[in-house]
This record gives C-alpha cells, structure tokens and sequence, in this order.
C-alpha cells in the first residue's frame, strides 16, 4: 500500500525524477523544524498527485525501484504493494466451569509495566483523550469478568471496572477508550493501576504487591506539539461503501485514487463469494500501523502511509477485509478464525499479493514449517502469522477445488462454533456432516496433493524469506512500537474516535530516530523480497537482526548508513521515508513538519561520511 510511483533511469544519479507520480503518504508525526542551512526543499510537482486513469481491476502500486544493496548489484524497479490483516476477535464467554475445579496457580493474578499501552502512541500532548490498555494475568479459576481494575489518577480514582476485553494473544485486558482529558494537565503524572482493589480473590492472588502498577505519565505542553492541528474527517460516498479520511493525511491527498480501488476490490470480493453487501461499509484509511496493516469488525480499517514497513498490496487487503464483512452473511457470523481467515486468503488469491496457494502450503510442507491444522484452529493467532493465513487458505482452496465451491458455501453456513472456544473438534464433526469425511483423512488427502507439486528454489526462498521477514518486523513491533504489535494491539473502533472528533489514535506513531531507521530498513528489505532479490533481502534482514540483538547498535557498515542518512535528515528537520543505496550514493524520499508532500535528497558518500551531494 506505499505511495509512490517512481519511473527511474539507468542510474540513480541521473535525472531519475524526470516521470514522476505520487499517491501514498507518511507515518510519523514529530519532526523538528527546518534549519536555515538545509537546502531548499524541491517538492514532486502537484500535478504528479493526479494519478493516471486506473482500470477497474487495478491496484495501487508503486514503482520505487528496490534498495539496492552497495556498492555492485542493481535491481529492477519492483511493484511495491499493502497492508496484511487480521480480524477483530471479541472476547470470547467464560467456559462453563469444569466439574472439579484445578489447583488455582499461586500468585497467577497479577499486572507488569509491560502489559500496559497508552494511546495516543508516542509522545502524550495537552489536550489529548488517552486511552488506557492494561493486559491483567489471572487464574484459569477466576471469570474475567470478576476481576475488577481502579485506576488513580495522582491519588484521585478516576474509574474502577471489569476487565473487559482479550487481545490475540488470549490475555484479558481492560480498554478504557479516551477515559481521560489531558485539557489543562502538562506535567508528570502518576496512574496508578490495581487489579482486585477490594481483595475478593483469595485463591492464586497470595501476593498483592503485584496487583499494582505505579506509570509515570508525562502530559507535554500543546505548544510542543508540532503534529498537525485541527484535523477532521472526510468522507467520500461509492458504491457499496464510505470512506473515511483524516484532513491533511496522504489518504485525503490520494482519495480518488483510492476510491477507484476500493470500488473495485469491494466488487471481486462480491464476485468471488457470489455475495451482495446488505449495508454500506465503513472503510478507514489510517496512517498508524497496526498489526499487519488492517483489521475488520463491523467496518474496515487500514493502514495508508509512504513508509508502511508492513508491506502488501492495497487491493488484497481491501478484498480480504471485505471478505470478512461479507462472510458474515453466510455464517450469520458465526464463523470461526480459521475458517474466516482462510476465506478471506483464498478470495484474495494469496496473502499479501496474488501467489498460488497450493505452491505456497506445498513449500511449507518441503521446509519443516508446516503445522498440523488441529494446533492451528484452536490457537490460530498466536501461532507464526504467514504460516497460519497460508495453511488456512491453502485448505479453504482445496475444499473448494475439490467439492465445489456451492458445498463449502453449504459447510461454511452449517459450521457452529464449540461454545468453550475449542473449535477442532467441531470442525471435524462438521467435516464429517457436510463432506462425509473427517478432518484427519481430508488433511491426509490434502497433504497427498501437496507432495505431488514440484517446486522450485524461487518458491522455497520467497516462503522462507517472507517467514523471517515478518517474525524480525513483529520483533521490532514488540519492541520499539508495542501498540503496532498485533498480539497486544488495541483495534480500536474508528467510529467511536469519529463521533469524538479524535484523530491522533490513527496517526501518531512512535518518533525515536531507531523507529525511522527501522523501519526504514524494514520497508527496503520487504521490497526486496517481493522483487526476488532474496540474498540481498537476506543481507538487509541480518543487518536489522544485528541491531535489535545489539540493544540499537548498528554494527556493520549496511546498518550504520541506513542510520547515518536518517540522523543527517532528521538534523534538518527531514523524515525520511524511503532510502536507495547504490554504491556510493543514495536519494532520500522524505516528508517536513507531518505534511503529506513528498521530497527527495540525493546523498554520497564523501570521505568516511555520507553527506548531501553537491
């Protein structure tokens, strides 16, 4: 989902501007202002924010030619393409207590500073609504729903409740949406969080030092906040569905472009389930990254930013989340995660870009990464992300292959999930209803189909440089951008931020230079991948590994330019969006003071530094 068409020429040092067309946008919010010694910046030409006539079917995807890996390989340019996705989950019922309960844990209730997330991400301003997204561990003997959280606020409560919620990861939280009002309050503050306040739980809370977290929140002047002001929502009208915007972001800058495409990924998801949307669909293009990039509950949200290290193509992932709305008309949604998602994957026609599914399920069966699917339908988000969507899809494909597509529509509507959440064995007498077959021996077929594909060294590196690429940038989420991390995320309801005018949750993000600098880094390396360059992905990949093992350290040369261009830009005041290397020399695509405009900076190595080329 990147957005930028570059048409480059033989070297990047030539006049590789001469064609362009710009339609995506920026991700991070915070940049110092503009010294007087930076060079006048040159802007792509307006008129480049027109893009050409798109064909129905067509997606957004940009030209930028891929990072080349200094100083002697060249790549060519390469579609690079948006946003992979999960579904909202909602927090499943308690299961029906088991006859003889189990020895609670000891000490299993408790709260870590590491369980808890503030929104807006990054720095909190005067004048924002956070929100409060607290992951509580308690015993397998205790309801939820019993636990209850006081939150102080300087010693003052500010509320008490319920936990309320699970994340992916199957931890219970309690999300407390803009609880608090900042107007009035720069300073440090103190939150304190206590889960049983009132010490009703005897049993596995023996220590209650534990149940409390002191966070020391510190609320900056609105004067210091350099991201953009008095934004608001735009909405434009297409068939089947709305789409909503922030003012001043590259999804507004790109919206009719974007319009075109979700049009027509909106009609082949239709096409492809033979189903018509009973309601308009809400669709919301974000700047912040979360999770793989989108996420669908009663409406679609999406990640749209010119550094969305997430890769994929827009289009797949606009089909995938309007699968999971659609699908509901068929499963009067009561469908389960592995069946929702393996739709979605084989209506798309891959995950992250248009790929063969048999291909893909046949190389993880050649490379040892393949699972077998009773420990992946019951615990489908916490196992690896890529092998999960593609097992999932690969089997929807073959059910539909090999019986039909009416007799899966048929299984699909019959399916009814287990109450207690343990869906495999459902599955198999469902399997058994529908098909005549239970799912071990249609996992057996299946797999007997698998072994018969040959495949070549292509298929094989591109599965196994897309699993390292994905677990090394959930790695940097967990670390560097917690609330991005799809396990623990807050996928927050875009209509409640709407109705109350907030903003920032969709496009405040993290603002360290290591985050630019990653990502970055990232952003090249997924580029790499999906242009076929898979050595050089490899090369960048490592070089990422060696600063996230290092404590931020980049420790060889790769690494340390990445980050010396970042820094030199950042001193002028530049974000940088995306780097090209070759040899000697680099351009720099980069954004000033959050505004959606899209420069470029040629760099070159001058001595033992790297300097903006005279």
């Amino acid at each position: 989902m990147w957005g930028i068409f570059y048409r480059l020429k033989h070297n990047y040092r030539t006049q590789w501007l001469a064609s362009t067309t710009v339609f995506l946008s920026l991700t991070l919010s915070g940049c110092s202002l503009l010294q007087e010694e930076a060079p006048t910046p040159v802007p792509i030409q307006a008129t480049s924010t027109v893009a050409p006539t798109v064909a129905p079917t067509a997606s957004l995807e940009p030209t930028l030619a891929p990072t080349l890996i200094p100083p002697t390989e060249t790549a060519e340019p390469v579609p690079v393409e948006p946003t992979p996705t999960a579904t909202v989950e909602t927090a499943p019922t308690d299961p029906p207590a088991p006859t003889t309960p189990p020895e609670p844990v000891q000490d299993a209730l408790f709260i870590e500073e590491g369980q808890l997330n503030l929104y807006p991400p990054g720095q909190i301003y005067e004048g924002d609504q956070v929100t409060f997204h607290l992951a509580v561990s308690i015993p397998d003997t205790v309801s939820f729903s019993n636990v209850a959280v006081r939150v102080d606020i300087d010693g003052e409560k500010l509320t008490e409740q319920a936990l309320n919620g699970r994340n992916l990861g199957r931890e219970y939280t309690l999300i407390l949406p803009l609880v608090w009002d900042t107007t009035g309050k720069a300073g440090t503050h103190t939150v304190t969080f206590t889960a049983d306040p009132n010490n009703l739980i005897q049993y596995g809370d023996e220590n209650l030092e534990n149940n409390r977290l002191d966070y020391e929140l510190v609320v900056r002047p609105a004067a210091e906040n350099f991201s953009r002001s008095n934004q608001s929502w735009v909405v434009k009208e297409i068939p089947y569905a709305r789409i909503h915007v922030v003012s001043g972001t590259a999804a507004e800058r790109d919206l009719e472009k974007l319009a075109i495409v979700t049009e027509a990924s909106i009609q082949k998801a239709i096409d492809a389930l033979g189903e018509e949307p009973r309601r308009i669909y809400d669709v919301y293009f974000i700047e912040r990254v979360i999770g793989q990039g989108g996420y669908a509950g009663g409406s679609m949200v999406i990640t749209y930013n010119d550094r969305n290290y997430t890769g994929g193509r827009i289009d797949e992932v606009i089909v995938h989340e309007t699968v999971h709305l659609l699908d509901q008309q068929i499963s009067n949604n009561s469908r389960i995660t592995f069946l929702a998602e393996g739709l979605a994957v084989y209506a798309s026609g891959g995950h992250y870009k248009p790929e063969d599914l048999n291909a893909r399920a046949a190389a993880l069966v050649a490379t040892g990464n393949y699972i077998p699917l009773t420990q992946i339908i019951d615990n489908f988000y916490p196992v690896q992300h890529e092998i999960g969507y593609l097992e999932a899809g690969a089997f929807v494909q073959y059910l539909v292959d090999t019986y039909g597509w009416d007799k899966f529509k048929e299984f699909y509507a019959d399916f009814q999930p287990a109450s207690d959440g343990f869906n495999a064995a459902r599955l198999n007498e469902t399997l058994l209803a529908d098909y005549g077959k239970t799912l071990e021996q249609i996992e057996q077929e299946w797999l007997t189909k698998l072994g018969e594909i040959t495949l070549d060294r292509e298929e094989v590196a591109d599965l196994n440089g897309s699993i390292r690429f994905y677990n090394i940038m959930r790695r940097y989420q967990a670390i560097h951008d917690p609330t991005a991390y799809f396990l623990e995320a807050w996928l927050p309801r875009p209509n409640l931020l709407r109705d109350r005018g907030a903003t920032a949750e969709l496009t405040r993000h993290p603002e360290q230079t290591i985050n630019l600098v990653l990502e970055v880094m990232l952003t090249e390396a997924e580029i790499l991948l999906r242009s076929g360059n898979f050595r050089q992905a490899e090369v960048l990949m490592g070089s990422i590994e060696r600063a996230l093992d290092n404590q931020n350290n980049f420790i060889d040369p790769l690494g340390a330019t990445y980050n010396e261009i970042v820094l030199e830009a950042y001193g002028r005041g530049y974000e940088i969006q995306r780097i090209l290397l070759d040899g000697q020399s680099a351009i720099a695509v980069y954004t000033i003071n959050n505004q959606p405009t899209l420069y470029t900076l040629e760099y070159s190595r001058q001595g033992a530094a790297w300097a903006v080329a005279q």
